[in-house]
């Protein structure tokens, strides 16, 4: 977990509540070092209480207004959980928590 993610998540004020609410469940599991995670779409859900679709929507939003970078991963032709990506976090001087 990344102090510094959550930090600068919870600051993000111009995002309505629950895109708000999705980019701090990302941060939740954002690396310390890296500022990156992968958890499912349905994690996700499962943890902020809302449809899977839903989510899938509010990351599009995120990743639209260039709060997180989704990079598609791939095991045997396979994708797997996306990888989110946080630069802002670094950007804003928020240190490696």
């Amino acid at each position: 977990m990344s102090i510094a993610a959550l930090n600068w998540a919870w600051k993000q004020n111009d995002l309505k509540s629950q895109t708000k609410f999705v980019l701090v469940a990302l941060a939740d599991y954002a690396d310390k070092d890296t500022f990156d995670c992968f958890p499912k779409a349905k994690t996700l859900a499962k943890k902020c209480n809302l449809h899977v679709e839903t989510v899938r929507n509010h990351l599009r939003i995120l990743k639209g207004n260039n709060f997180i970078e989704v990079v598609a991963q791939y095991v045997n032709n396979r994708q797997t959980s996306n990888l989110y990506l946080f630069h802002h976090v670094r950007d804003q001087g928020e240190g490696y928590g």
